[in-house]
């Protein structure tokens, strides 16, 4: 898969999907590409921590729904991240929603 970085209008682009600029804060600019590609976990928890719901559906939608929840069971997720996870994909590792 190839990863293509760009700015458009403040956000980073992974092949088709845009993720909003702010999400990546902690991380300098010439490593966003490589920490998109080679961070999925990190990625996922943090769309799932502060994106939309278009954000997450793009995450979802990237990763497919399977994998997402896989990974995302497995994590360490903060609050929202984990409501999110249980609603759109019924993950709850710490089974605190179901």
């Amino acid at each position: 898969m190839q990863i293509i970085y760009l700015y458009h209008h403040e956000e980073c682009a992974l092949g088709s999907f845009n993720f909003p600029k702010a999400f990546f804060w902690d991380i300098n600019e010439k490593d966003i590409e490589r920490t998109l590609a080679d961070s999925k976990e990190w990625v996922m928890v943090r769309v799932f921590q502060y994106g939309n719901l278009d954000d997450i559906d793009s995450v979802i939608a990237l990763y497919g729904k399977q994998r997402t929840a896989e990974i995302l069971a497995k994590s360490e997720l903060p609050p929202v991240a984990g409501a999110m996870a249980f609603l759109f994909l019924g993950v709850d590792p710490t089974h605190k929603y179901a």
